[in-house]
């Protein structure tokens, strides 16, 4: 086929492209125009934006038109018909009926489907209207009565435009609501009828006796069980060794790196000030004294103190360089001396001063 054949099929085809837009055109026209289709849409909304009857009027139009603004931007321009070149076809010519025949062909398939949401508007209005409607599970929940029947709801108050309706409660509200009162008739049963529930208070002292049940049984695991009722001397090379880097790091800025006494009474003589026996060290070390001694059991654990009141007694008849003068009183023997004042009776604007159990 050589090009003048193929571009005067081009050009046929763009003919009978243009004469089914219009006949098209002439069927949505008559389908508007009929009887059957105004008893189908005497009940659907007009579109917000352009009607049918003038999309169908208006495309073949536009169509027609812009079909000949396209050939005559090719060779086929207005100039009489002995003027046209049938033989010598251009590449230009071709291209140009090429796609005027794509336009019209898409502006046929589109007028086709129109035509048909003509024809069948009543069924799209009804399958567009079933799509808006709310879900049965959203019309279980709300009760809302559909805007197009708002009037069945509608009351005679009207202010600035704005109608007033008489909506039912949602049934999620009313069913909530009676959830509540079901709900505080088992807790005032529960909580303050039968009592068989602990209320805030009693369920924290429980919470507090549970937890600290599981901190015994921690300490215990961990050998941190250790009281002033239950502890003794210990005796080891190692134990006392400990209690010496405890004494260092805790006490020797009060008592001296070797209990000669500073600030602190000196811990080397036979006079106490609370009693010499172990259990009197580890509660004076646990709880602090009377006389500006601070309570370690913050910073030092059960056994921590356990061992450093061990080392301290030790440190008994041994001979520092410069030791402080005797204080409290003789106590050869380990005894525990009459009780003294409770350690939370202190004075906390006192200077913090480590003193000798």
């Amino acid at each position: 086929m050589n090009a003048e054949v193929f571009f005067w099929f081009l050009v046929g085809t763009a003919a009978l492209e243009a004469l089914g837009i219009y006949l098209t055109a002439a069927a949505m026209r008559t389908v508007i125009a009929s009887r059957g289709f105004r008893t189908k849409v005497r009940n659907v909304p007009e579109p917000e934006e352009t009607t049918p009857a003038a999309i169908s009027e208006g495309i073949p139009l536009k169509a027609l038109s812009l079909t000949g603004a396209l050939l005559a931007a090719g060779s086929l321009q207005a100039t009489p018909l002995a003027e046209v070149h049938f033989v010598d076809a251009t590449a230009t010519d071709l291209w140009v009926v090429g796609l005027v025949n794509v336009f019209l062909l898409a502006v046929f398939f589109y007028m086709r489907r129109m035509l048909d949401q003509l024809v069948n508007v009543d069924k799209l209005a009804a399958a567009e209207a079933e799509e808006k409607a709310p879900s049965r599970l959203m019309q279980l929940l709300t009760d809302a009565v559909p805007i197009e029947e708002e009037f069945r709801v509608e009351t005679d108050h009207e202010y600035d435009g704005i109608r007033e309706l008489d909506n039912n409660l949602p049934p999620w509200w009313k069913w909530g609501f009676a959830a509540s009162i079901v709900f505080a008739v088992i807790y005032l049963t529960h909580y303050h009828v039968t009592k068989t529930g602990d209320l805030q208070v009693a369920a924290y002292h429980h919470e507090m006796e549970v937890e600290q049940a599981k901190v015994l049984a921690y300490l215990k695991e961990q050998a941190l069980n250790v009281d002033e009722h239950s502890v003794t001397a210990m005796t080891s090379d190692a134990d006392l060794s400990k209690g010496k880097a405890t004494f260092t790091e805790y006490c020797a800025v009060c008592h001296g790196d070797n209990g000669e006494g500073k600030v602190g009474p000196n811990l080397t003589d036979e006079y106490w000030l609370y009693g010499n026996d172990i259990k009197t060290i580890f509660t004076t070390v646990k709880y602090g004294a009377n006389r500006g001694m601070k309570s370690w059991q913050d910073e030092l654990n059960p056994v921590q103190m356990q061992e450093v009141s061990s080392y301290i007694r030790t440190l008994v008849g041994t001979a520092p360089g410069n030791p402080k003068d005797p204080e409290g009183k003789l106590m050869p023997e380990q005894t525990t001396p009459e009780p003294q004042e409770a350690p939370a009776g202190s004075d906390p604007t006192e200077p913090i001063a480590m003193q000798q159990p």
